[in-house]
């Protein structure tokens, strides 16, 4: 049977190779770190050639040795601390306060700093510690992440309306985690960029902002379900969400009479405490959907709205599935 070819760095084409042990030496923090294991050679030169997944697998164990000669922890005992808290990976970075993404870096192989290694072990063996930064940051987590957590940490009591609320929403959505933080955020800025705008106008930029963050990063920023309703695109359960905006005091809500037609409601964003920041890229979608649709009253954007690919193909009432991202006509 015929070989496949790799390219060789050292002949400088492509050879035909094969798989053995060797000795290999990385440099991981300064410190020279020898490990075992296969790789790919050319059949030719005899030089070590370029394998994606054998040199990976090869710098996860020059990894693992560094840690166990510094005492670190292993990426199944970082796991094993965050399942002891019944947290997902996000929720329990946020409770931490580092980045979102720190928790699946660490458990799929990443090198921790050591400060972060000193947290994770006092989180592993202080419960009143959690217990302390759970007070602390238990906002910055879902409602849902904070039941999970209370359970954990044998702490009894009715979830608040508020809570219930925001664990429903979460349920809602299958395909992501809904970030009320975010969605604070975004309300704000919606009002600081485009000014009061109609119930219709205010869900449309909603449904917008998710599905254009999605096209363009594979994620929402506020992870909410959203349905086709007959005046376009909108959250799922938007009323109570709107509801829910009102109570935590994320929305302030005007009614409106105009002659000769129907009673509107105006939606305005307003500063909450437990708002959350954007990163940049997500500034971005947020000022791309204003700028795209800002002037656009109630009719004219639900006639866009019904262009839209993901609307057109939906079922009514129907959830639309994130996969639709990819036909948005925007962006």
């Amino acid at each position: 049977m015929m070989k496949m070819e790799r390219f060789c760095q050292t002949c400088d084409q492509f050879r035909p190779s094969h798989v053995e042990e060797r000795e290999e030496t990385f440099t991981v923090r300064g410190e020279p770190i020898t490990v075992r294991g296969p790789v790919r050679i050319c059949d030719v030169c005899g030089e070590i050639m370029g394998d994606e997944e054998l040199d990976g697998a090869l710098l996860v164990k020059a990894y693992n040795e560094y840690r166990r000669r510094h005492g670190l922890l292993m990426p199944e005992e970082i796991r094993a601390i965050r399942e002891q808290y019944n947290l997902s990976q996000t929720a329990a970075a946020k409770l931490l306060g580092w980045d979102p993404s720190t928790f699946a870096r660490y458990e799929n192989g990443a090198l921790q700093k050591k400060d972060h290694d000193e947290l994770l072990r006092r989180m592993r063996d202080d419960k009143e510690w959690v217990r302390a930064l759970y007070r602390q940051n238990g906002h910055r987590i879902s409602s849902l992440q904070r039941q999970r957590l209370e359970l954990a940490l044998n702490e009894i009591r009715e979830p608040t309306k508020i809570e219930e609320t925001e664990a429903t929403f979460e349920r809602l959505n299958k395909e992501g985690e809904f970030n009320p933080g975010k969605l604070f955020t975004v309300i704000r800025l919606i009002t600081e960029k485009a000014g009061k705008v109609s119930k219709s106008v205010f869900l449309k930029y909603l449904f917008y902002i998710d599905f254009l963050s999605l096209k363009w990063h594979e994620k929402p920023i506020m992870g909410l379900a959203y349905i086709k309703n007959h005046y376009g695109p909108v959250p799922q359960s938007h009323d109570e969400l709107l509801d829910y905006l009102e109570a935590v005091g994320a929305v302030h809500r005007e009614k409106i009479k105009r002659k000769g037609e129907d009673e509107a409601e105006l939606i305005e964003g307003m500063p909450v405490e437990r708002a959350e920041p954007l990163e940049e890229y997500e500034l971005d979608v947020v000022d791309y959907v204003i700028e795209t649709l800002k002037g656009m009253n109630a009719e004219r954007i639900k006639e866009f709205s019904h262009k839209e690919p993901a609307w057109i193909e939906g079922e009514m009432k129907e959830v639309i599935p994130y996969a639709k991202a990819k036909t948005l006509r925007i962006g």
